[in-house]
């Protein structure tokens, strides 16, 4: 397989200094951490971060996982998928 020349991924999260409104925090946070990715999707929805899919460089796949972030603990919380069949 060629290299398809992708950037790196990474699980870092970085939160914008609103009151300074002048810098990126590193946030040091507790918890599962999500896989490495990028392009996913992530939203705030409270004081939960919501993130989702997104494609890891490291094993070249395309992710279809959700993970939150809780401000508040400042933990990775681990979601747990649960499919149902329709009757």
């Amino acid at each position: 397989m060629p290299d398809i020349g992708l950037r790196e991924s990474y699980n870092t999260l970085w939160i914008w200094d609103t009151i300074a409104n002048s810098h990126w925090e590193l946030i040091d946070a507790k918890g599962c951490y999500p896989n490495k990715r990028m392009s996913h999707a992530a939203d705030i929805l409270g004081c939960v971060l919501l993130v989702m899919g997104g494609f890891s460089t490291e094993s070249r796949c395309v992710m279809d996982d959700f993970n939150l972030y809780d401000f508040y603990s400042e933990t990775w919380l681990k979601v747990r998928m649960v499919t149902h069949k329709h009757r």
